[in-house]
């Protein structure tokens, strides 16, 4: 399941004056769900059910 929007990534990559290869969306989607299980984790060791921005 794609957790960007490529075309959000792409046209900010765009404005700054970059391309994005095909395959670096996988690769940010991994990192982005990396990112979302380790919050879940520390949301859960802290006994909460609502994710917070310092869980990141």
């Amino acid at each position: 399941m794609a957790l960007v929007v490529k075309s959000v990534v792409g046209e900010k990559a765009k404005k700054a004056g970059v391309r994005v290869s095909a395959d670096f969306y996988d690769e940010i989607d991994k990192k982005i769900e990396w990112m979302l299980g380790e919050a879940v984790k520390r949301c859960k060791a802290n006994k909460r059910q609502t994710l917070y921005p310092s869980d990141l």
